[in-house]
């Protein structure tokens, strides 16, 4: 029997959507939410599926113009709010995240996502002390949150309390087996204590958990290496490449695997990505210039500096006379103090 009414062809939509987007299909999903719009223009459920929909597949503009028009509209619609909160977080600006919450947290203070999504914020501008005791508060408000207890082991681990960290991850786990960041959490605080098997498991449950998971990938041929099983880590990075070609931080990693196994040429070549990894901690005082060939200067000056920690520097000063002699022109050096 076909529907009656404006009311029951929106709800039929609306939930056909729904599954249409669960179980991947996508574009007709979107058709069926251009339906509900076209019946009841700007209708909530239906514009932020769209959003979603527009956010999946890349076109950030127009999921952000959609959730923006919503919430003009519905401006207490807190899925929209936090949907688009994470947007901003995804284009590096956690500071307008941040902002977008704080004007509705003041009516919903006691919101445990709304907390977690603002101390998201505070992780992402590196302040981990201040996300904390919102995560805390959180957890304490909504027990079986499972996400916060995982953020919540997340925080504690990057402020050094990785004791703490381990319990938080405990917790989400016994929640939500399936919890990836959780399960990788637990196999970093392994792989520290060198219960290589134990942190191996725990980054193949993640990767089950979510198959595109890049740093449990990452962790993963990290870890087999370290464990000595060269051929698993080989294949590991090789799967990582296939899911990310352009994931500095894996091939940062891989580099250094390359190196282990004296393979120079292509190991250096790896390592390089580390000046396009953001979390590589030392500083290219090159600021973009040439590299050098190892060609004589022909009257350029050539800047060398110290990269790392001190025992680098020693070891690599042993190169400094041939890479004098080499140049054959004026060198500047810089290394520790």
């Amino acid at each position: 029997m076909q529907p009656d009414s404006y009311a029951e062809k929106i709800a039929q939509a609306l939930k056909a959507a729904k599954t249409l987007y669960r179980v991947g299909r996508i574009d007709d999903a979107r058709r069926a939410c251009a339906l509900i719009l076209q019946l009841e223009p700007w209708h909530p459920e239906a514009t932020q599926r769209l959003a979603l929909i527009a956010r999946q597949q890349g076109r950030m503009d127009e999921a952000v113009g959609l959730l923006s028009e919503l919430i003009s509209r519905h401006p207490n619609n807190i899925a929209a709010i936090r949907t688009l909160s994470a947007i901003w977080r995804e284009a590096g600006q956690p500071e307008r995240s941040e902002a977008l919450l704080d004007g509705v947290m003041p009516a919903l203070p006691e919101d445990a996502a709304l907390l977690a999504d603002k101390a998201q914020c505070r992780i992402d501008r590196q302040d981990v002390a201040g996300a904390i005791p919102l995560l805390q508060r959180a957890v304490a408000l909504a027990p079986d949150y499972a996400d916060a207890h995982t953020l919540l082991g997340v925080a504690l681990r990057r402020n050094g309390d990785k004791a703490a960290a381990t319990i938080a991850f405990g917790a989400a786990l016994a929640l939500n087996p399936q919890d990836a960041n959780a399960l990788n959490g637990l196999g970093n605080d392994c792989l520290e204590k060198e219960r290589f098997a134990e942190a191996v498991a725990y980054y193949r449950r993640a990767i089950a958990a979510r198959p595109k998971f890049l740093k449990a990938h990452k962790n993963l041929a990290y870890t087999l290496n370290l464990d000595n099983d060269i051929d698993g880590a080989r294949a590991a990075f090789a799967r990582l490449f296939e899911l990310a070609p352009d994931f500095h931080e894996g091939h940062m990693d891989y580099g250094l695997f390359l190196l282990s196994l004296g393979d120079y040429v292509e190991g250096w070549r790896e390592y390089e990505h580390r000046w396009s990894f953001q979390g590589f901690s030392e500083r290219d005082w090159g600021g973009g210039l040439p590299r050098w060939d190892g060609t004589s200067l022909a009257g350029r000056r050539l800047l060398l500096w110290g990269e790392q920690g001190i025992g680098d520097h020693i070891l690599y000063g042993t190169m400094l006379p041939d890479a004098l002699r080499r140049a054959g022109g004026d060198v500047t050096l810089a290394v520790e103090a």
